[in-house]
């Protein structure tokens, strides 16, 4: 074993660096280019830091599935333009800013992922946030999962205003923690671990290559994400029960706040479904969305046909209104009254 410090201004690397087992490398405060040569940075049973100020633009880093394999971020470093291969952990105090200063054809790819990083593993009591930053608009594409590991402020997408962070089709972002970066998602979005909450504080736009995966469990629980900004949906909203969840009796969940507006709607909905004569609905407003397994012609969500069924096709009669368009056919008329009047009195 051997504890190696690559250090200085500047480095060239065209060959591999590895990292064996019982090693521990650290890059500090080193600018590496490897995009000339395809250059690569191995753990192979080695710790592999990255450390104050490190940027490292092109080739590859590489963490093997050796099971003393440890590639991580402690303090602020830097990847341009470069692939990660296996699991990066982003510890208390890291930040891992994601550039595309290096172009690489006409798209800004500031990292190609194929494995994945997980912000602040949780591996000591500090409440020191972990980061995973864009400096400038990129995108992060390829395949894998970028875990937000810890609750709230402890785990975060970070970026300034209008630096847009693309998520490709192939990327995951799920967990507990906070986006304060300007997102477009292409891939799949999941709230929390298991069943949690996931915040926001600038805009969110999901493409329509996307999934918004929604857990639902007993006792009125299920996935929540909260945004203080805006939240553009597009794509597939896919619908998961779990702990033994079954949707025999109405029920409504939120499954998103957003304080600057909701806009567009979701293209698709799968997953699971409720136990007939239950229908899934989801309802947009102008700060959030809802999901319900109700009667199909419960309009309100309230569990019942009634008046107030009546009231809300008669106020939405002729908009667009998710509230009051039953049948789905994107207008609130005369056939979304007539569902609600065949089934007045119902609960299903």
């Amino acid at each position: 074993g051997s504890i190696t410090r690559v250090l200085g201004e500047q480095k060239f690397n065209y060959a591999d660096i590895l990292c064996p087992e019982d090693s521990v490398l650290f890059i500090n405060d080193v600018v590496i280019w490897q995009q000339f040569g395809d250059g690569r940075i191995v753990a192979d049973g080695g710790e592999v830091r990255l450390n104050e100020g490190a940027i490292v633009y092109g080739g590859t880093l590489v963490a093997t599935d050796h099971p003393d394999t440890d590639l991580r971020v402690d303090r602020p470093a830097r990847l341009d333009a470069a692939r990660l291969v296996g699991d990066l952990d982003i510890r208390e105090l890291g930040k891992l800013t994601v550039s595309a200063e290096v172009p690489r054809g006409d798209v800004a790819i500031g990292l190609e992922l194929d494995g994945n990083i997980t912000v602040n593993p949780g591996v000591s009591t500090s409440v020191s946030p972990a980061r995973l930053e864009t400096m400038g608009s990129c995108s992060i594409v390829g395949s894998g999962q970028i875990l937000l590991a810890r609750e709230s402020f402890r785990s975060q997408v970070v970026g300034e205003p209008e630096d847009v962070l693309t998520l490709g089709p192939g990327i995951e972002l799920t967990g507990i923690g906070e986006i304060n970066a300007d997102m477009e998602i292409q891939g799949r979005f999941e709230p929390g671990l298991g069943i949690g909450r996931l915040m926001a504080s600038r805009p969110i736009a999901f493409a329509s290559t996307s999934t918004f995966g929604f857990e639902i469990g007993v006792n009125g629980e299920s996935d929540e994400f909260d945004s203080t900004s805006s939240v553009s949906l597009a794509g597939d909203l896919e619908l998961r029960f779990a702990d033994g969840f079954d949707a025999t009796v109405p029920s409504v969940f939120q499954l998103l706040t957003a304080s600057d507006g909701v806009l567009r709607r979701f293209d698709s909905i799968s997953g699971d479904s409720p136990v007939a004569p239950l229908i899934t609905r989801v309802v947009y407003d102008s700060s959030g969305v809802r999901v319900g397994f109700v009667c199909p012609s419960d309009a309100n969500l309230d569990g019942v046909t009634d008046l107030e069924d009546v009231n809300a096709i008669l106020t939405n009669f002729g908009t667009e209104s998710s509230l009051g368009d039953l049948n789905g056919d994107g207008a609130v008329d005369l056939a979304d009254l007539n569902i609600v009047l065949a089934g007045f009195g119902s609960d299903c």
